[in-house]
């Protein structure tokens, strides 16, 4: 079986007004065989007019993904924070 993995996606502007022009998305082609990777393929790279569906599905997406990505670090950096303090608060007072 071939799996798309997403790797890069670029936005083109349109050089006069600044408004999307063209979606790119370029992804790996990974040949995968009960869940092991046999091989990978050159990339696939596909282009959409900005305001397609297929567009509009792949920034959703990648927007999801970005905001888990976003939630995940900043419940990390919470749990650090959290952490300091403890170790701050039992640390013994020189007088």
């Amino acid at each position: 079986m071939i799996i798309h993995k997403p790797r890069q996606l670029r936005i083109d502007l349109d050089p006069d007004q600044g408004f999307p022009a063209m979606l790119t998305l370029e992804c790996a082609q990974l040949v995968v065989e009960e869940g092991h990777i046999l091989t990978e393929l050159p990339p696939h790279t596909e282009t959409f007019d900005p305001s397609s569906c297929r567009a509009k599905d792949i920034l959703g997406e990648i927007t999801a993904q970005a905001i888990a990505a976003l939630k995940t670090y900043q419940d990390e950096v919470q749990r650090l924070a959290a952490q300091l303090y403890e170790l701050k608060a039992n640390l013994p007072v020189s007088e």
